[in-house]
Formats: C-alpha cells, sequence, structure tokens
C-alpha cells in the first residue's frame, strides 16, 4: 500500500503537462500552461474563467483550472488548506467527462477524454492520500495507472502515458525488487521517464520535475544537478528546481554551494505573493544543515534560530511540510546547544 501512495504523490505533476501533448489545445491552454511554470497562478486562473465565463460547459477548461489548482497544491504544498477544494473540483470534472463518454463521441474525442480521466484520477488520489483517504487515494491511483496502460497503443499519446506509467513502475519495482523481475520494472520506469522528459512538448517539464526527485532518490546528485540548472536557465524563478538543485547539491556534500542556494531559495520564497513559507523554512534548514556538516554550530545556530523567528498564519502552520521543517530547524538548533 505505501508503494501505491509514494506514486500518488508524484503522479499529479502531469495534470498540467499532459494538457499540451498528443492534441491541438488551442493557444489559450498554452498560455496557461505558461502561466503555471511562471508560477504566476492567479493570472492562470484568470484566464480560465474568461473562456468559462462564455463557454460554462468547456470540458477542457474545467480541467485546465482543475489542474492550476493541483499544481498550486504542489507548489505551497497546501494540501491541509486546500485539498478537499481540489478534491470536490475533481468530482466535479470527472462528472462532466463521464457524462462526455457517455454522449459516444468520436474516436478522437474518446482517447482525449480518457487521458484527461486518467490525469484527474492520479491527481485527486494524490490528494486524498494527503489528506487522510489514503485507501481512496491508492484505488485512485490504480485506477489512473490502468486507464493510463490502456492508452498506450496509441502514438499520438506515447509520452503522456510513459510518464504515468514509468512513475508507477518505478516505484513499484525499487521498493518491491527483492522480487524477481521487478528490479527490472523499476529500471524500466526510468527509462520512460527519460523518455517522457526528452520529448518535444510541454510535457517534458513536469516528466523532468518527477524524473529529478528519483535521480535524488538514487543519489545520482551530480545528474539533478545538472538537469535542475538547465531548467532554471529557461525559469530561473522556478522555486521547484531551486529547491530540487539546492537538494542535489547537499546530498553532493557541496555545502557552500547548498549554502548559497538555500539563501536564494529563501529571498525568491519571500518575495512572492503569497509568501511560500514551506520553501522559505527548507532554505533555512538546509542552510543550517550545512553549517552543521561544516562544523560551524554558531553559524548553523544562528540560522536556524533565524528561520524559527517568523510569525507564520496560523492556518499556514497547519501545511505538514512547514511543521517539519520548523521541527528540523528546532532539532539543529538544540544539536548545536550541546557541548
Amino acid at each position: 500500500m505505501k508503494v501505491v501512495l509514494r506514486v500518488v504523490f508524484l503522479i499529479s505533476f502531469t495534470a498540467v503537462a499532459t494538457l499540451a501533448a498528443g492534441f491541438n489545445w488551442g493557444e489559450q491552454v498554452g498560455s496557461v500552461l505558461e502561466l503555471v511554470m511562471l508560477q504566476r497562478y492567479n493570472d492562470a486562473y484568470r484566464i480560465c474563467d474568461s473562456v468559462l465565463a462564455i463557454t460554462p460547459d468547456d470540458i477542457d477548461f474545467h480541467y485546465v483550472r482543475l489542474a492550476v489548482l493541483q499544481a498550486q497544491m504542489s507548489d505551497y504544498e497546501s494540501y491541509a488548506l486546500d485539498g478537499q477544494k481540489c478534491v470536490s473540483m475533481a468530482e466535479s470534472v470527472l462528472v462532466r467527462v463521464e457524462s462526455g463518454l457517455a454522449g459516444k463521441p468520436p474516436r478522437d474525442e474518446v482517447i482525449r477524454l480518457n487521458l484527461i480521466k486518467a490525469t484527474i484520477l492520479g491527481g485527486v488520489g494524490m490528494t486524498r492520500a494527503k489528506i487522510g483517504g489514503m485507501l481512496t487515494g491508492i484505488r485512485d491511483a490504480k485506477a489512473s495507472y490502468d486507464l493510463y496502460r490502456s492508452l498506450r497503443n496509441h502514438s499520438s499519446l506515447f509520452p503522456d502515458v510513459l510518464y504515468g506509467i514509468g512513475l508507477f513502475d518505478y516505484y513499484v519495482g525499487d521498493n518491491l525488487r527483492w522480487i524477481p523481475g521487478l528490479g527490472l520494472q523499476a529500471r524500466r520506469g526510468i527509462e520512460y521517464l527519460y523518455t517522457a522528459s526528452d520529448s518535444d512538448s510541454p510535457f517534458r517539464n513536469a516528466a523532468k520535475i518527477s524524473l529529478l526527485w528519483i535521480l535524488i532518490e538514487q543519489g545520482e546528485f551530480a545528474a539533478a544537478d545538472s538537469i535542475a540548472a538547465s531548467m532554471l536557465r529557461g525559469y530561473p524563478e522556478h522555486s521547484v528546481f531551486l529547491q530540487i538543485q539546492s537538494r542535489a547539491v547537499f546530498g553532493a556534500r557541496q555545502y557552500q554551494r547548498a549554502i548559497t542556494l538555500g539563501g536564494e531559495l529563501i529571498d525568491r520564497s519571500l518575495k512572492r505573493q503569497p509568501v511560500n513559507w514551506c520553501d522559505v523554512l527548507s532554505g533555512y534548514q538546509l542552510m543550517a544543515a550545512s553549517w552543521l556538516k561544516l562544523n560551524d554550530k554558531q553559524k548553523a545556530f544562528a540560522v536556524a534560530e533565524k528561520g524559527l523567528s517568523y510569525r507564520i498564519p496560523s492556518d499556514t502552520l497547519r501545511i505538514d511540510w512547514v511543521r517539519k521543517h520548523r521541527e528540523h530547524l528546532k532539532s539543529i538548533a538544540e544539536t548545536c546547544q550541546r557541548r
């Protein structure tokens, strides 16, 4: 069960990216995708709302709007705050998708609607698991995977389905590699993710994010650093790629560089509206841990205390990773005070 849950946490990255591949979604959808990559979520919502005000039954833009919310929650880790809203929105869009399928549309439309359904199931499964609905989250993740597999023979969807299948194959194979054959499944999953991330659509951006976290899990820090750096050249303000790069250099024991990148993450996150407190505290935790690795307890303590000094809104303190980063900073501060 834990294996499937880990897949669910990453599968939501497909939600925005899948829109751009396989079918012609139009310039307005492309504009929304670009705004999401720039982390300008309010502007992305405005485009969706302007379209839905004119065509309220447009399934594509109901799905796009859901995908924006999923991307925003993943960025801010705000599942405790926005998770139930996301589940309700996803259920509403799924009703529209099922209604469209029941109308016996042309074959290409059936394929497109099933692709939307697969990504919605993956995203809502992740959200349910994050907010305590583990069993339903696992059910939705498995349904998403099965639907992706049913679509894999459609050449126009090739990179899209490889992404969803690759994530599942990697995590199942990696966690159950003691079972004969599943180690090969994990390696195949990584190969699928590389193929998806090298595709010629914006899908590759989401695939790269998932691949990067896997590379860090695997201890491939140099590769993760290199890929994240290349993405930051195209999206220099993208906090997810900066977060990944900072973790990669820390894993590679480049602690001075990790301190620099952690400081950049803090500065960028404090300037965002709203402030991304999860990333702010992550930056402080990274810097404090790096100073501790360099045996400078005085600086590690000062950084940890600074990170803990912020007055964070009470609702933001409900976010799991905000609490975890604060706990890590408290632990570092206590370690530094010991003789």
